[in-house]
Order: C-alpha cells, then structure tokens, then sequence
C-alpha cells in the first residue's frame, strides 16, 4: 500500500496545501492448475474442461478475448490438437492464462483377414493387417495361436473359433474378429426317437458346428416346411416337436444349406416313438 501526497506551493493567490491518497497494488494471483495435456479417440465422448481456482474464465487464446465463465468440451469429431487456456480471478485481479492442449487421435484401421474353413487337424496362418503406428497386438483366445502378440500366428484350433485381434496406438484401441471354421464330415442320422427317456431325444447332427452359417430345414412328405433353423447345434437341435406337440411319426425330408463350398445335403429322416422303435429293433434283428 502506497501513500500519494499531491502538494500545492503557496501563491499569492493561495496558501500551501497538501492533498494524500491511499494506493493499494495487489499481486496478482498464480493462474489455476489443470491436467495440462489431455488425450481423446475420435468420436470418443469428452467431458467439460476442469481446473482449480476460483472465478474461472475460460479462452481459445493465450491473451485477448471475452473469457467464458462455462468450462468448454472438447470436440472430438475432428482429429488434431486444440488448445484452451483458462485463468482464475481473486480480489478482483486475473491471473495469467493456464493453457491445455487437447490431442485427438485416430483410432487405428484393423482388418482380422477373412474367414476360413480348415479340416480337423489343420492350422493356418491368420492374416491380420493394420495401420497402427507402433501397435500393441494382442489375439484373443490365445490358446490356440503361435503367437497371440504378432499380426500374423498359426492358428491350430480344434474347432470353429472365432478369433479377435485387438490393436492399440497412440492410446486408442480397435478390434476386428475372424472366423476359423473346423469343417469335418456330417454325421447325419436317417432315425431318432423321441421319446422323453433322454437317449436320441433331439436329432443331433455330428460336426455341424463347423459351419456356423448352416441352415437346416424339414418337410414333411407333402414338400411343406415344418422346421427351419439357422446356427443348427446340439443345444438347438430339433426334439420331434412341432408348433408345441409331438411330431407324427413317420419319414420327414431334410436339406441342409450353407455348408461353405459344399453342396447341400438332401435326405429323410424318420420319427419312432417307444412302440415303434422297439418293432424296428426285433425286425433289424430278425
């Protein structure tokens, strides 16, 4: 705090006077504290701006402009570096401006390769392809694989698995998956029962969970469609029901689609309950 005197030399006009004045300079206070440097993926959600300090005002340049007392989100649409400043205001002096810079990266660009049938026993070499700067690579499930941490392992799986390959740069992260289908022979049953004692109760198809993308349909003799079912596995196999009830015994007809580069599988299939099933067995036994 200064004290001003202003002082007025006697005249003859005027006596000698004097005039004081009370001048107080406050320092000013230390900008705010923030994260200085923040990073995003594009299109990721940002949240607002944070700092600590009070009166907050916030700018888009180091010096000049009207500062905004609302704390800005980053836009992260568009992949680059912007740069904010913020400063914070006590007994009426404002502090310098406290900058942060906001990089926006790109995700990376990852390709797993396309899906593949293989026979049991075979491997093969996955075919992963990226555009990362300095990734980290990294396949999942590993079990299976030479290597989970390169683009390119041998895959040696005992079935149809799908496999995710998941690449990280510049702190973002992207995944592409790829199908390996074990695609065997179809053991295709012509007769089940089902009968509700647990043996041959549904009509399982061995090795049709290699080709995940396979559909399975019956008709009955009159070319009507009875049943239809894409993804046919042990789990959803048909148990000799229809629309709820038991199915009538007797010969159906099945065709079997999408088996990769085979053609489909045609034939019939017939339905015995207990009694029928016991006059087959004494008849395959005479």
């Amino acid at each position: 705090t200064y004290t001003i005197t202003y002082s007025l030399v006697a005249t003859s006009c005027q006596p000698a006077s004097n005039s004081n004045a009370s001048v107080t300079i406050t320092a000013s206070p230390t900008p705010p504290t923030t994260t200085p440097i923040l990073r995003y993926c594009v299109n990721e959600t940002a949240a607002a701006l944070t700092a600590t300090g009070s009166n907050l005002l916030w700018y888009d340049a180091p010096t000049g402009g009207t500062g905004s007392g609302s704390a800005p989100i980053p836009n992260t649409g568009t992949i680059g570096t912007t740069m904010y400043y913020v400063s914070q205001t006590i007994g009426g002096c404002e502090s310098a401006r406290t900058p942060i810079t906001v990089i926006v990266s790109p995700k990376p660009i990852v390709d797993a390769g396309a899906n593949v049938f293989i026979a049991p026993g075979q491997s093969i070499t996955l075919q992963g392809t990226t555009n990362a700067i300095n990734p980290i690579l990294s396949w999942s499930p590993s079990g299976s694989l030479s290597n989970p941490s390169i683009l390119n392992p041998v895959a040696s799986p005992t079935g149809t698995t799908t496999y995710y390959l998941s690449v990280q740069s510049l702190g973002c992260t992207n995944k592409d998956s790829v199908i390996v289908a074990v695609i065997g022979n179809l053991i295709i049953p012509n007769v089940f029962s089902p009968n509700g004692d647990g043996i041959h109760d549904k009509w399982i198809i061995q090795g049709i969970e290699g080709y995940p993308d396979a559909t399975v349909e019956l008709f009955n003799r009159y070319g009507q469609s009875l049943f239809v079912r894409k993804g046919y596995n042990a789990t959803n196999a048909w148990d000799g029901t229809l629309k709820g009830k038991a199915a009538p015994v007797g010969v159906y007809y099945y065709v079997i689609k999408g088996l990769a580069d085979r053609a489909p599988k045609t034939g019939s299939l017939t339905v015995l309950r207990r009694s029928e099933e016991h006059t087959s067995e004494l008849q395959s036994r005479q």
